[in-house]
């Protein structure tokens, strides 16, 4: 049976508008889940069709959402976001250079395949989780460059910028049957060369 925006609570009670925000909150993450999930099997799916995958009548999801734009742009910053976390969980900081590169590929090729940015929606787009990645990644592959582990005849600033597009089109890696961990060796030895111990 889809689930509404029904509250259970007596609207007399203080509890009603707690779970007025409990049931929107619940609501969010199910659309964006099924957003998440439905674009990537069908990029041209509607909000319907998302909707419908939620649980949600349409009209709850067009309360989150005034438009397809609005649920794509919060895909992408949600995508970005958990991209970041998974990157700085990756401890690039740690370690000779190139094994937390591979940690760091890894993490996002991970993220990569969770949420499928390359098949319905630009992967491309600055934000502060985006710059931060940027940040994090170009001083990883400074100081590989330091430690000589890492090529230098190239500004890391722009071995960064190589390192995010292939990592981006680690799901097109994936769909030749490549596993997570595969992708994530084949990025790192593209970028440091056939020297790479990754």
């Amino acid at each position: 049976m889809p689930a509404t925006d029904a509250v259970s609570a007596d609207p007399m009670s203080g509890d009603a508008p707690r779970e007025r925000r409990l049931d929107a909150r619940r609501n969010l993450e199910a659309i964006i889940e099924a957003a998440r999930t439905t674009f990537a099997a069908d990029p041209r799916a509607s909000m319907q069709d998302v909707a419908s995958k939620a649980g949600l009548h349409r009209a709850t999801v067009h309360r989150h959402f005034a438009s397809r734009d609005d649920l794509m742009a919060t895909l992408r910053r949600r995508a970005f976001d958990e991209s970041l976390a998974a990157l700085r969980e990756a401890r690039l900081d740690e370690g000779p250079a190139p094994d937390a590169l591979t940690r760091g590929t890894h993490a996002l090729v991970e993220q990569g395949a969770r949420w499928q940015l390359d098949r319905y929606a630009t992967p491309f787009e600055h934000t502060p989780a985006s710059e931060e990645i940027d940040r994090l990644v170009a001083g990883v592959l400074e100081r590989g460059q330091q430690q000589g582990s890492v090529r230098g005849d190239v500004p890391a600033a722009h071995l960064a910028l190589m390192w995010g597009g292939m990592v981006a089109i680690g799901g097109v890696l994936r769909d030749r049957g490549l596993s997570t961990d595969d992708a994530a060796r084949l990025v790192v030895r593209t970028l440091l060369g056939p020297g790479a111990s990754s």
